[in-house]
């Protein structure tokens, strides 16, 4: 069933992640990422890679060296906190939160 739906999943945790949802809201999104990449480790790597080939996608901020460091951050660590830690600093360059405060 998830491998139906999974790249429209993935596609909408990502917008979520990217500024599609306020930043108190992404928790839940971080954990469904995780799970879905633990368990459909290939599956999520093949979608990633072309989610995030798309120009401006999740983010016009983001560039490809962001998001490949993100893609490797979380797809190489199975470490929880790890994997937390690349995705709120994805999640912040995103938002073009990470030279301020709040990053």
């Amino acid at each position: 069933m998830i491998l139906k739906v999974g790249f429209q999943v993935m596609e909408k945790l990502l917008m979520g992640v990217g500024g599609g949802v306020p930043r108190s809201f992404s928790k839940p999104l971080v954990d469904v990422l995780y799970k879905l990449t633990t368990h459909y480790l290939q599956q999520s790597r093949q979608w990633l890679q072309v989610l995030l080939a798309q120009e401006g996608f999740p983010s016009a901020l983001v560039n490809q060296t962001d998001k490949d460091i993100f893609i490797k951050g979380i797809l190489g660590h199975r470490s929880l906190k790890k994997f937390k830690e690349y995705t709120n600093d994805f999640s912040k360059k995103c938002r073009g939160l990470g030279d301020t405060t709040f990053g």
